[in-house]
């Protein structure tokens, strides 16, 4: 069992973690224990040296700021080549609105057009039965008003006779 345990560590130490170690990076075993966990800290904490990285040596040089270091010219490249990209996108995007608001606009139009014959279809079909009852009560009038010339007319002949 300790013999796979060692084979183990070894295989990690010479092949996946063979980089690191080569650059200064160590290895230390934990058991599962407190005691193991508290002198891992401890080494830590001792053998720690602040660190300097590139990027704060660069921005020491008189004049200089995030976007002449190395770090920066990164970023900012990084952030050019996304910007153009994100340019197509949002013309694509606005493109795309652009059409299905036309399209729209199109579906609405032969919706008021049909809408708008329908209305003018009703509208007929009001003005007919309007001219239809005035019709109709015209003539009942006109029925009306022939009965009552008819009464003025026999009336004054009966009134001549008299």
């Amino acid at each position: 069992m300790e013999n796979k345990k060692r084979q183990e560590r070894d295989e990690l130490k010479g092949k996946y973690w063979k980089l690191m170690i080569s650059g200064g990076a160590k290895t230390e075993r934990y058991d599962g224990q407190k005691k193991s966990g508290l002198a891992i800290i401890r080494r830590i904490l001792k053998e720690n040296v602040p660190m300097e990285v590139k990027v704060q040596k660069e921005l020491r040089a008189p004049g200089a700021s995030i976007a002449s270091t190395g770090a920066g010219k990164v970023v900012i490249q990084k952030s050019k080549s996304s910007e153009g990209k994100h340019a197509d996108t949002i013309e694509s995007m606005r493109s795309t609105i652009e059409s299905l608001m036309q399209t729209a606009l199109k579906h609405i139009a032969v919706e008021q057009q049909e809408s708008l014959k329908r209305m003018q279809a009703l509208y007929e079909q009001q003005r007919e039965n309007i001219d239809n009852f005035w019709k109709s009560h015209t003539e009942v009038l006109q029925d009306k008003i022939t009965v009552l010339e008819d009464r003025i007319a026999r009336s004054r002949r009966s009134c001549t006779i008299m």
